[in-house]
């Protein structure tokens, strides 16, 4: 490990500062109001036992409002309370959603005349595992005494740690009047203990009021625990006697259980029941049986999370998708997956992230079935022979016929036009000026993309022989001879079966037994957990590189495809940085570079990160030249096999116009000052200083971009002088060469970041920054446009015609790679 790490001292320090703020609030709210009455104002139906600070659902309504921020997703509670021959009894309801919430109870069991209760709930997180709430409860009753009574009631709470919490709530705090005199203020203290994480949760609350002495207060103590998925147990006792026991069971996102209460003499007093539906899911009791998952691999699949409008979904990032599948891989209830492939629009690496996780699958015993869309690629076939059994239409093609790298020309063209290119270089495996200069392939050009072809290949095929059981020989003379009818692909066992969809869809029960229901990959785990944790879990922060890399804000439009722009980048790696939950940084790098400038600036933004908390980089399709460089700033790189990266190499340049324009008849005059200040103009060619002073810069940024590597890495300048000069690698070359550390997923990236940040297996991934779409008015209408957005800049004609311009139309120094490998 290469990282070096200063402790972090603002979590103990903010630790430190709650606790002495709430011991102080405990100890001296108290003595604050003195009055001579003390009758509270907080009449309420029992509800279940739990302690006031263990509180996660929409109880908090009623008993603790700081508690209603930490689950924000949308829940309602209906309640019923009963007592022995009345079973009319007292009704309440409760809803809450994001950090606040309504609460209405209509109680007659032991009040005279009927009273309505209302209660309004606001919460708020105050800072780290401390989170105060403030309610209003007001009272209609026929019973004039209380008719129209309220109080203001405010709560904070405080989780120690993931096995502590504590909290104070006080009620009536503007001390109303009631039979004409001042009320007291009512406080209730909580502690809850979770020794045992979720499966048990003890502790009590201390209720007293202002003016009264603490030792004449009441409290009482609660427990509850899992008895087993799904079903939960409560019990409780006070300092009068009474006791109460409970279960509540968990039907997913529904929820019902029941308390009974009983006197000091164990007779029974009365009941609350009650039932609910939260979006956040909790635990399943009754088995939902077999079921195998369904996964629609076709269109792209993003790295990043997108901003969208008009109530536009998000389409999940790889990250996502890969880890629900991870889940449904550890659910017992999940015999198989069902793989429908329709010629995904995604890269190399990002099928074998996929691949990989399937043949998990397959080797815990859990069938995997692929069916391929129409006129299927490489790419999906790959994907395809994963499976155990590949199935197509029964009259379609298998586009079986190997890879290959297309590289177009420019210099004919642009000599016919009279524009000369004026470009520098470090190196002659610096190609990606060669379009524009030459018309055809240089030596080292030529050996840069066999290297690269040639690592592609041999996973290719060995992949798919592994798959199908055959040799990589035998592989290699099949796609020689591809492609396939559906037909020949049958019968040279490079499919299984050849169905229409219908036909496919009735062969499920035979393929995963009858009793096996499908679900979706969409559905499947689609809502939050509910929060059971107690305290904020510490969090790896993602930080998604997708795009060409440039200065000022990412961007993703029609023309530019996906930008990362170097402000909006380094950030998000701020933001991390500086976030005390965030415990490691997962530097997702899907670009081929760009902007010289750009990348340094994301390259120091994440060399400060890593001298504070462990920085992984996960490299993606494609991560070469400034994508390398910002790379090096990591403790750790992890890349697949097919992953395209290196080219450790800068140029810069411009084009000379000016034949172009007498060849059109423009004349242009120039008066200058300064004996350069022409050295960016279109209407001239560089002079020997001004191409001199070129050279210089882009030596100098070279010079830097071997000592940033050789300093990451841990590598000597001369050794990787002689990887670099533009040299581009497949992931098995850079592994070889000292340039990356291991093989490996999105997934294992994060599982690495997480035992170097030393946290355990509780932790929350976030995903930064989010992509904002352009409005929707500018994509809907459109076919195609919006996958454009969304999707790679490979999918974008208007995005390669600007690769290939934007480096002539300025000064700019460039750390940019020429490959974007598509998978034909």
């Amino acid at each position: 490990m290469r990282r070096s790490l200063r402790p972090d001292t603002r979590q103990a320090t903010g630790s430190a500062v709650a606790t002495v703020l709430l011991l102080a609030i405990l100890i001296i709210t108290p003595t604050l109001t003195i009055v001579a009455d003390e009758i509270p104002l907080r009449l309420s139906l029992p509800l279940n036992d739990i302690p006031a600070a263990g509180i996660t659902g929409a109880d908090a309504i009623f008993r603790n409002p700081a508690a209603l921020y930490v689950n924000q997703s949308l829940e309602i509670r209906g309640y019923h309370s009963f007592a022995e021959g009345d079973f009319s009894g007292d009704n309440a309801f409760s809803i809450s959603a994001g950090r606040i919430g309504f609460g209405y109870q209509r109680l007659g069991l032991d009040v005279p005349n009927g009273v309505s209760r209302y209660d309004f709930v606001v919460s708020s997180r105050l800072m780290k595992n401390v989170y105060g709430g403030i309610s209003y409860t007001y009272y209609k009753t026929d019973w004039q005494v209380l008719d129209k009574s309220h109080s203001w009631n405010a709560s904070l709470l405080y989780y120690l740690n993931q096995y502590g919490a504590i909290s104070l709530h006080a009620t009536n705090i503007n001390k109303h009047e009631f039979f004409g005199e001042e009320t007291a203020v009512g406080y209730t203290g909580s502690i809850a203990v979770r020794p045992l994480d979720d499966w048990l949760t003890f502790g009590g609350d201390y209720s007293f009021y202002s003016g009264q002495r603490l030792r004449d207060g009441s409290w009482r103590l609660s427990a509850y625990g899992k008895v087993k998925e799904g079903l939960r147990a409560y019990a409780g006792f006070d300092n009068m006697g009474t006791f109460g026991v409970g279960l509540e069971f968990q039907f997913e996102k529904s929820f019902s259980g029941g308390e009974g209460f009983f006197d000091n003499d164990a007779s029974y007093t009365r009941s609350t029941i009650y039932a609910g539906y939260s979006v956040a899911e909790r635990e399943q009791i009754i088995p939902r049986g077999s079921r195998v998952l369904h996964i629609d691999m076709s269109g792209t699949i993003p790295e990043q999370r997108t901003t969208t409008f008009l109530l536009r979904k998000s389409s999940e990032t790889v990250y996502e998708r890969l880890k629900r599948m991870e889940l449904a891989l550890h659910d017992p209830e999940i015999k198989g997956l069902l793989l429908t492939i329709n010629n995904p629009r995604i890269g190399w690496a990002r099928l074998k992230d996929f691949r990989d996780l399937c043949a998990k699958f397959r080797a815990a015993g859990k069938k995997v079935v692929a069916y391929l869309g129409s006129f299927s690629g490489n790419g999906a076939y790959y994907l395809a022979s994963v499976a155990d059994e590949i199935h197509m239409l029964p009259v379609d093609a298998l586009n079986l016929s190997g890879i290959r790298a297309e590289v177009t020309f420019y210099g004919n063209t642009l000599d016919m036009l009279n524009i000369d290119p004026q470009v520098e270089r470090t190196g002659p495996y610096k190609t990606y000026t060669n379009s524009y200069t030459d018309t055809t392939f240089t030596e080292e050009h030529r050996e840069d993309i066999n290297r690269i072809l040639d690592d592609l290949f041999d996973e290719f095929v060995g992949a798919i022989a592994e798959g199908r059981g055959m040799t990589p020989d035998h592989i290699r003379d099949l796609i020689d001879q591809g492609p396939f009818t559906s037909v020949q692909a049958e019968s040279l066992q490079l499919v299984d079966g050849r169905f229409y969809p219908y036909e496919w869809e009735k062969k499920i029960p035979d393929l995963f037994g009858e009793r096996c229901g499908v679900v979706s990959l969409a559905s499947y785990h689609d809502a939050p957990r509910h929060r059971e944790r107690f305290g904020e879990a510490p969090k790896i922060a993602i930080v998604s590189v997708a795009g060409g890399i440039t200065r000022g804000a990412s961007g993703s439009n029609f023309l530019d495809g996906q930008t990362a722009g170097a402000s909006t980048i380094s950030s998000a790696i701020r933001q991390a940085r500086k976030d005390p939950a965030v415990k490691a940084i997962v530097l997702r790098m899907n670009t081929p570079g760009g902007d010289a400038i750009a990348g340094d600036v994301i390259w120091a933004e994440a060399k400060e990160a890593r001298a504070e908390k462990p920085v992984i980089v996960s490299m993606s399709d494609v991560c070469a030249s400034g994508g390398y460089y910002i790379s090096a700033a990591a403790n750790e790189i992890m890349l697949q096999p097919t992953s395209i990266t290196g080219s450790i190499g800068v140029f810069g340049g411009k084009a000379d116009l000016s034949g172009f324009y007498r060849k059109l008849g423009m004349n242009t005059e120039v008066i200058k000052r300064g004996e350069h200040s022409n050295i960016a103009s279109w209407n001239s060619g560089f002079s020997p200083d001004e191409r001199q002073i070129l050279q210089r810069q882009i030596t100098d940024m070279y010079n830097r971009f071997v000592s940033v590597v050789a300093d990451g890495r841990n590598l000597s300048p001369d050794s990787v002088y002689a990887l670099a000069a533009g040299r581009t690698w497949g992931g098995k070359g850079a592994l070889n060469a000292g340039l990356a550390d291991s093989y490996g997923s999105i997934l294992d990236a994060v599982e690495l970041a997480r035992v170097e940040a030393n946290i355990g297996e509780d932790f929350e991934v976030i995903q930064i920054p989010e992509r904002r779409l352009l409005p929707r008015i500018l994509n809907f209408p459109i076919p195609g446009i919006s996958e454009l957005i969304d999707g790679d800049r490979s999918s974008s004609l208007a995005s390669t015609l600007k690769d290939l311009v934007e480096p002539l139309t300025g000064l700019n120094i460039w750390t940019r790679s020429p490959y974007d490998i598509e998978i034909q």
